[in-house]
């Protein structure tokens, strides 16, 4: 009698040693996310993945929200070279459907699609979208990664209304942050609400040395 296979996520592969690194090197609310057992670059394909390298102190919190155990959005801080990014590029390689930007080049894609031009490759086709059109589209996705949130020091009341309009429309759905700066430094650059949302989903604290 033929056998179904089993399908087995990223942290069943990590937990019995069997996952490889990826990826080209360089020098320098609850929901349980939908995942693959073989891992698809989902952005920066330049940085070098190694699930199995994740940091304990980030696997086991961001296992439990990728789980559906612990609340969304999750937001890893710590100081750079702790494995924050590479965390989250892992994860989003494991997840159907899944979007990775920089903060930075996410602002301006979203500043750009308030004026109705941005152009985004969607399969083998450009297509252009506006402000509304371009998170319809991102409403589509399991997850939403940002990356290095904050890290100017400085916030204009566009990234601010973007920050806000991620965590509206990703509310209780698959949303990380990773940002070298801890809540209440968040709260300054931000305000006091946006920490607040961050705070009631998953903090994960990224500590040891660097790992570059």
């Amino acid at each position: 009698m033929r056998q179904e296979p089993v399908e087995e996520d990223l942290w069943d592969l990590l937990e019995s040693n069997r996952t490889k690194p990826y990826g080209e090197k360089s020098n320098g609310g609850k929901l349980k996310l939908p995942m693959r057992p073989d891992p698809q670059l989902s952005g920066a394909p330049r940085i070098h993945r190694d699930p199995s390298k994740i940091p304990p102190c980030i696997r086991g919190p961001l296992r439990g929200v990728c789980r559906g155990e612990t609340p969304w959005p999750v937001t890893i801080c710590g100081d750079p070279g702790t494995g924050k990014t590479r965390a989250a590029l892992v994860v989003a390689d494991f997840v159907h459907g899944s979007q990775w930007f920089t903060w930075d080049d996410f602002v301006r894609k979203c500043n750009t699609a308030t004026s109705g031009k941005l152009s985004v490759q969607v399969g083998t086709e450009d297509k252009i979208f506006d402000w509304e059109r371009w998170w319809r589209y991102l409403d589509q996705s399991h997850l939403l990664v940002l990356d290095d949130v904050g890290c100017r020091g400085v916030v204009s009341e566009a990234a601010y209304e973007v920050m806000k309009t991620a965590l509206d429309r990703r509310e209780g759905r698959g949303l990380i942050f990773t940002t070298n700066l801890d809540v209440n430094k968040i709260a300054d650059i931000f305000d006091a609400r946006v920490a607040d949302r961050l705070a009631a989903g998953t903090l994960i604290n990224a500590t040891g040395g660097s790992l570059r």
